[in-house]
């Protein structure tokens, strides 16, 4: 069941938010829910990682093989 709310933000934190729903194509109170879930540790991962992190890490295929084939922890 959904509840309405109301708030007060400040207009700056207000524009950030809606720009950001634009440029996601979503709605304002779907940002605001998930920045809600998330700040509260219970957001359920719909998406995959891969995508939520798209462009997070500029690295290039090969410097990234060679990290994950690193050995974690030394043998000898």
């Amino acid at each position: 069941m959904k509840r309405k709310v109301g708030t007060t933000l400040e207009e700056s934190l207000y524009r950030r938010a809606k720009e950001a729903a634009r440029e996601q194509s979503r709605s304002l109170n779907q940002v605001i829910a998930e920045a809600l879930e998330r700040f509260l540790g219970t957001q359920v991962v719909q998406g995959s990682v891969v995508a939520e992190t798209k462009g997070t890490y500029k690295v290039s295929a090969r410097a990234l093989r060679t990290v994950l084939d690193e050995e974690l922890y030394d043998s000898g």
